[in-house]
């Protein structure tokens, strides 16, 4: 090798370890860091409606039934009961009552009530069998909610919502805790931002 070229390449050699360290040093001082987590929202997702419901009804202990009316626009639910027993209405008036104040600090999502959010593309649905196998049903375990996991054959038969049911299983005990966990893993069907 020349003289010459013995400069140019250690010269090309100083210049590669320049830009690398300069690189690793752009990458310290503005790498990556840890991102807070968003805030969790004290909306019910549509999937967690019957769990909430059913963390403000106690037994019902009458006869007859009752109803759910929802305001779509302000997302509040209020319970009424149809019938029952006529001798004590002072008891199941404040039976009704006391739901629809624990109710009333809720607001929720969508259609609370309903049979799940509903996928029709076939490849939408396997993205959500993915989805649900990669990270809902991981995370769901490491908080220690149960699930009944549902198989590829469940996600391709259209008239069905596997993901509809992940928090069926919940413990029942702390609705507060069930919203922490479902902000952590999501619906099932979308990531966890989206849900």
């Amino acid at each position: 090798m020349r003289r010459r070229e013995r400069v140019i390449a250690a010269l090309g050699a100083a210049l590669v370890m320049a830009a690398a360290v300069a690189t690793t040093v752009v990458l310290v001082a503005h790498g990556a860091h840890e991102v807070a987590p968003e805030p969790r929202s004290d909306v019910v997702p549509a999937d967690l409606g019957f769990r909430a419901l059913n963390a403000c009804i106690p037994p019902w202990q009458g006869e007859g039934g009752f109803t759910i009316s929802i305001d779509v626009t302000t997302g509040h639910v209020e319970f009424a009961a149809l019938g029952g027993d006529v001798d004590d209405l002072a008891a199941r008036d404040a039976y009704v009552e006391a739901i629809n104040t624990c109710l009333s600090q809720f607001t929720f999502a969508g259609q609370p009530f309903g049979p799940g959010h509903r996928i029709d593309a076939i490849a939408e649905r396997l993205l959500a069998y993915d989805l649900a196998w990669r990270w809902a049903l991981p995370c769901l375990s490491g908080h220690a909610v149960p699930v009944d996991a549902p198989q590829l054959a469940d996600y391709l038969q259209t008239n069905l919502a596997p993901w509809a049911n992940f928090y069926d299983r919940a413990p029942d005990d702390d609705f507060d805790a069930l919203l922490d966990v479902h902000h952590a893993c999501g619906t099932g069907y979308l990531p966890r931002e989206a849900s």
